[in-house]
């Protein structure tokens, strides 16, 4: 599989800041869970990078017939540990990357994205979390981060690998201090420094129906 080309990864740029703007136009989500449980309504969660914990299973009070997980964690248990273990014709309606791609390579994450598009059911839905790198600790916090994803880039990678991206947004473990001064320090930092105090970005992305 051929690695993914500058201008294939950016091309998109254009086209996301004219649907959604610039970090602090996007929207505020509480969780990447929250999202999760709008838009299940049914069928098969893939839940990718699930952790030993499996916390999206708890979240969408999903039983053992729904709820399917990959990842290769020898201290957890999973379904599956790569894509290539899957059955043919095996299809999800939702499938959910929470906190994985930062732990990937560029090529890496191409390569799952495309795994997710072709296990997508039509019209299913695929949620994305990654640490937002304009926030000014949340990505550089952890050794095992590889790559930081702008928002714009992360939109050129679902859309490279053949999703419709529905949403992009930004959600925050703890939310803005009360006092209004330091409110406005934050904001006021924030906006000259190009940062955002929100910590973790969410894309959600959408498998077309075939013929619509």
């Amino acid at each position: 599989m051929d690695p993914i080309t500058y201008s294939q990864l950016t091309r998109w740029a254009p086209e996301c800041g004219s649907r959604f703007g610039r970090i602090h136009q996007l929207p505020i989500v509480p969780s990447s869970y929250s999202e999760c449980r709008r838009l299940y309504h049914g069928g098969k969660v893939l839940d990718v990078g699930a952790g030993a914990a499996k916390p999206l299973k708890q979240a969408l009070a999903l039983d053992d017939e729904h709820y399917f997980s990959l990842d290769n964690d020898p201290e957890g248990e999973f379904n599956y540990t790569s894509f290539d273990e899957m059955p043919p014709g095996t299809n999800f309606n939702l499938i959910v990357l929470n906190q994985l791609l930062e732990h990937l390579t560029i090529d890496e994450s191409v390569v799952v994205m495309r795994h997710v598009a072709a296990r997508l059911a039509d019209g299913g839905y695929a949620v994305l979390s990654v640490p937002n790198m304009q926030h000014p600790v949340r990505f550089w916090g952890h050794a095992l981060h590889i790559t930081p994803w702008p928002y714009d880039h992360l939109y050129g990678l679902v859309r490279h690998c053949g999703l419709e991206v529905v949403t992009v947004a930004r959600y925050n473990k703890f939310p803005l201090p009360r006092n209004p001064i330091k409110r406005f320090i934050i904001r006021t930092v924030c906006d000259a420094f190009r940062m955002d105090w929100c910590d973790s970005i969410l894309v959600v992305a959408r498998k077309n129906i075939r013929g619509s």
